[in-house]
């Protein structure tokens, strides 16, 4: 398959896949090839020409999937939010981007080569064999990444890693520069005319070290552990040196073997604590006149160094050359896709767009996974096809309110209306986090009208700390409780099932008690209405229906799915559906 475009009017159209494709091979011009939540794409070889149209050639939604045998990729950029998984090795060059985000899991089972100005920024979890780094290509693990290289990281000169998040690597050669922001482990580390540069309380963790003619600056605060220190007694003309403010000292913690002699020298300057027993092999030592300018040297660590996530959770006094992870770690969710009717208890245009959120839900959870000591609440207003003042908020079904320690919202625009702030709704038994109180506070138009210009759409955080760990049964995404109140908080509409908060009011229509959000006619002739509902919660991004299109008539399934309280086709939103009255 060709997707070359080029051709008027569409200078760069796209290739949307929803279900599975499968191709020997694909060719990527000037077109693009998108991967939609539930979509499956395997391609045995793949080519992405450098003169590709302008921003992604490739992007892999979240819940999607994307498998290549061969890829041969330059120019332009890949954005994975899926799962990318290359059987074999990728190329990467000619100032290609790739882009793995928070939800991207990024696999490449044999070498991952990044070369000729490259990039690629780490946001979720790379997992790749080997790791080749030349000609001004660079790796940016962000911060909560994750980077996994079972085998050998080569980094050239003229390159650099910047390492922010979590970094395991079996074998590192290094010529060009390090940034270590976070924890790093390495079991075999050789270094020739390298950069090694240290942030404050960040930590590298070695085995096995080599370096020659190489330099390391460590901040106040850092740690670099390693079993032995130029024991091969080959390496020379290092120097280690301390940057900006001197407390805590930085710390240099040699568990085995150190060889600095002359001809051989490593130079330690300022506040930097060296952490070894001379006394232990007379054949390797460290000269005490290769400290200068304020280091110091110790037979056992006296700096105290915090523990943190970052220094890989080291203990105050006498770091663990094989730290125990943190206790806590973060836990990305899943994401779903919630859409409101606004005129409960009345059925409306059942479009089905009036409000559209879309929510993925991370987790600080415990080791043994059974506690949650904090959440993070990612969220988007995609649409609001509504002429009401609408608030959005969720209710924690099975937390309570005085079980939130804090609530901080990264929207800032929160403005006068259904809740008080965009803090802890302090008048709910269960804790209530608002979202926002206007639609208009985010969305500058409906994003519902086809043809229309669409507003631009922003991510905002919420984070939720608990004052004490709360199970994680209490706060998975089927005890998450999101709801709407149009025109004033007494009018919520909340998901089938769910029920309101202590400030919603069940009013009285055509519909069942015992599940308000429900609608059921239990008399006349309005039967085509039963089964309705004025809230979906959908696994992953939803193609929501174009404003005044019922729903029911948009896709196909969702009558049968709705009639049979979900036991026929399930997966009606991934299924047959009329595109035209689609969004």
């Amino acid at each position: 398959m060709d997707l070359n475009g080029g051709f008027s009017p569409y200078q760069a159209p796209i290739l949307y896949v929803a279900g599975k494709l499968t191709l020997s091979s694909l060719n990527i011009g000037r077109a693009k090839l998108a991967v939609l939540p539930g979509g499956e794409v395997k391609i045995g070889t793949l080519k992405i020409q450098p003169s590709a149209a302008d921003g992604a050639a490739l992007y892999v939604f979240a819940d999607g999937k994307l498998s290549v045998g061969k890829p041969n990729v330059s120019g332009k950029c890949i954005v994975n939010n899926g799962t990318l998984t290359v059987d074999g090795s990728l190329d990467m060059n000619n100032g290609l981007t790739v882009y793995n985000t928070a939800t991207g899991v990024l696999t490449v089972t044999d070498e991952m080569k990044v070369s000729n100005s490259a990039r690629i920024y780490n946001d979720g979890a790379v997992t790749v064999d080997d790791l080749k780094i030349n000609s001004d290509g660079e790796f940016h693990n962000c911060e909560n990444a994750l980077l996994v290289v079972n085998d050998e990281c080569e980094l050239e000169r003229s390159t650099a890693i910047y390492q922010r998040g979590r970094a395991s690597i079996e074998e590192m050669t290094a010529r060009g520069t390090i940034w270590v922001n976070c924890h790093t482990s390495v079991n075999e580390l050789e270094a020739q005319g390298a950069e090694f540069n240290f942030s404050a309380n960040a930590g590298l963790d070695a085995g096995r070290v080599e370096f020659n003619n190489t330099n390391v600056s460590m901040a106040r605060g850092a740690i670099f552990t390693m079993e032995e220190y130029n024991a091969d007694e080959k390496g020379g003309g290092n120097r280690f040196a301390f940057t900006g403010d001197a407390d805590p000292r930085a710390v240099v913690l040699i568990s085995e073997k150190a060889y600095t002699r002359k001809g051989h020298e490593t130079y330690f300057s300022g506040a930097i604590e060296v952490v070894y027993d001379n006394d232990r092999d007379k054949d390797y030592t460290i000269r005490k006149d290769y400290l200068t300018d304020g280091a110091v040297m110790s037979a056992s660590q006296t700096t105290i160094i915090t523990e943190n996530g970052c220094n890989g959770g080291k203990d105050p006094v006498n770091p663990d050359p094989e730290p125990e992870p943190d206790e806590y770690a973060n836990v990305p969710g899943h994401t779903y896709t919630y859409c409101f009717e606004d005129n409960w208890p009345w059925l409306g245009d059942y479009d089905m767009n009036d409000v559209v959120i879309v929510s993925r839900i991370d987790r600080m959870t415990s080791k043994d996974g059974g506690k949650v000591s904090a959440l993070t609440i990612n969220w988007e207003l995609r649409a609001a096809g509504t002429t009401y003042d609408i608030a959005g908020a969720v209710q924690m079904d099975k937390v309570q309110t005085s079980d939130v320690a804090g609530v901080v919202s990264s929207h800032e625009g929160f403005g006068s209306g259904a809740f008080a702030s965009r803090g802890l709704d302090a008048d709910s038994p269960c804790a209530v986090i608002p979202f926002f109180n206007r639609t208009e506070e985010l969305l500058s138009a409906s994003n519902t009208w086809k043809g229309q210009p669409a507003a631009a759409i922003r991510k905002h955080t919420t984070t939720v700390t608990f004052s004490q760990p709360v199970d994680i049964a209490s706060v998975l995404d089927s005890e998450m409780n999101f709801f709407i109140a149009p025109k004033q908080r007494t009018s919520e509409i909340h998901m089938p099932g769910y029920a309101p908060t202590a400030s919603g009011i069940i009013g009285k229509g055509s519909f069942l008690p015992s599940d308000p959000y429900k609608f059921f006619v239990t008399e006349g002739d309005q039967t085509k209405n039963n089964y309705m509902m004025w809230a979906l919660m959908i696994p992953g991004e939803f193609r929501y229906p174009a404003e005044a299109n019922d729903i029911r008539g948009v896709y196909e399934h969702f009558m049968a799915w709705a009639s049979s309280n979900g036991a026929e086709h399930a997966e009606w939103y991934l299924e047959s559906a009329d595109a035209g009255r689609i969004y």
